[in-house]
């Protein structure tokens, strides 16, 4: 889906990306920009990325930004060359600083000064965007660490980065890792960023039933601990929409809406809110109106955006199913009424479930509805009575056949053994002495 021209004037970058800073601002804002280039709204998201990265470390990436501006909007956001080389240089010295602190701590060898030095030196590469140098940083800690909580320190370091960089084996390794340490831990602050990690990477592999179960597991006290990769409004957004288009009614009821942690994500997100609570009430035309209001915005999340068609898809569907299932014969136009579709996109959907075996029906274009194909229940239960009477009859002939073979002595004894032994041992073992004769 394309967002209009006038949609654009109306979304408002800076409060749609409010709750997301550093990394994960930066990303949404640059993904607006390649998404509407030459539009006004690249020029806003362009001017809020540079805004933010004049106060941060990332001179190459602020570099680049201010060269796409390219003087459009006004002298504040000119290339300055000599300040962003001056920037460098110190950045430089910095990272300069930072080898020399880690040369020593690894002279003193104590396991806590590297582990520090390596975690420093690789902070520093993460704030100035050598995303890939500050992982490997961030991997070098882990012969150093000395306790659990220094294990997982390292694992959500080396997460962030490779949610960065795409590199989503990366992520549900170190997700594995980090989850093993706390398993036996009450740090409801580490768990939720692990699962949100792990709603990312479920997402990226369109996992939504996955993705949906480990977002609900995301807990509200986790503010702003997390929003450097993803914000709280993504997370119910996210949350949400993979839950629409996987979850039954039961566990839509029971993870998302009943419970408290995710209800409370879910309040930050009005629309998405009620988009959820119209479905579960079975009032599909509403929820698709408050889906299609939000949709604009979702547009804009880097994550979400490669998904939504196969989300809505998915919503629409399962809405279809939901609503055709209680009856033998619906009429067409009300079922398109109720769900805010015209005929012609109606039909195809509903011709998708069927060919899919999701619905058992058939379309009658003549009379305009939809007859439910049901087996015949009493038809099924006599047709299981008359085969288990069959099995029965078999059964109990070969019972019998046995019984008369074994009553007239036509049985061959074990070979190799005397007159005496067989017959005693017929006696004594007769169901595994005995076999019938095939002839």
């Amino acid at each position: 889906m394309e967002i209009d021209a006038q949609a654009d004037a109306s979304l408002d970058l800076e409060s749609l990306f409010s709750g997301a800073t550093g990394a994960a601002r930066l990303e949404h804002l640059l993904f607006v920009a390649d998404k509407f280039k030459g539009q006004e709204l690249e020029l806003e998201a362009l001017r809020l990325a540079a805004d933010q990265l004049a106060a941060a470390s990332n001179v190459k990436l602020h570099r680049e930004v201010l060269e796409r501006i390219g003087g459009r909007l006004g002298p504040a956001y000119v290339l300055d060359r000599p300040q962003l080389e001056a920037k460098e240089r110190a950045l430089a010295a910095q990272s300069s600083v930072l080898d020399a602190d880690l040369a020593a701590a690894r002279a003193t060898q104590s396991k806590d000064a590297v582990r520090a030095a390596h975690r420093a030196l690789a902070d520093c590469w993460a704030s100035q965007g050598a995303v890939n140098e500050a992982m490997k940083g961030y991997m070098r800690m882990r012969e150093f660490c000395t306790q659990p909580d220094h294990v997982l320190t390292m694992c959500i370091s080396i997460i962030k980065c490779a949610v960065a960089m795409r590199q989503w084996v990366h992520v549900a390794a170190y997700r594995k890792r980090g989850e093993s340490v706390v398993a036996s831990s009450t740090d409801t602050m580490a768990k939720s960023q692990l699962a949100a990690a792990g709603g990312l990477y479920s997402l990226s592999q369109a996992k939504f039933e996955e993705a949906a179960r480990s977002y609900v597991e995301v807990s509200p006290d986790l503010g702003s601990e997390f929003s450097d990769v993803i914000s709280a409004q993504d997370i119910a957004t996210h949350g949400a929409m993979c839950a629409l288009a996987s979850l039954d009614r039961p566990a839509l009821q029971s993870l998302v809406i009943d419970s408290p942690g995710f209800r409370e994500h879910l309040e930050s997100v009005p629309e998405i809110r009620d988009a959820v609570n119209s479905f579960h009430a079975s009032r599909f035309a509403d929820c698709l109106r408050h889906l299609e209001a939000a949709r604009p915005g979702m547009e804009l999340s880097p994550h979400l955006a490669p998904h939504l068609p196969a989300l809505f898809n998915e919503i629409r569907r399962r809405g279809l199913e939901l609503h055709a299932r209680p009856y033998a014969t619906l009429a067409l136009s009300g079922m398109g009424a109720a769900l805010g579709l015209i005929p012609a996109d109606l039909e195809a959907e509903l011709e998708a479930l069927i060919v899919g075996g999701r619905l058992s029906a058939r379309i009658d274009g003549a009379a305009g509805v939809l007859r439910a194909h049901r087996p015949d229940a009493r038809a099924g239960a006599l047709g299981a009575v008359l085969a288990a009477g069959e099995e029965f009859v078999a059964a109990s002939r070969l019972l019998a056949l046995r019984a008369s073979v074994l009553q007239h002595g036509l049985v061959q004894r074990s070979l190799g053994a005397g007159p005496g032994a067989g017959r005693g041992d017929a006696q004594r073992h007769p169901r595994q002495r005995d076999r019938v004769l095939s002839s």
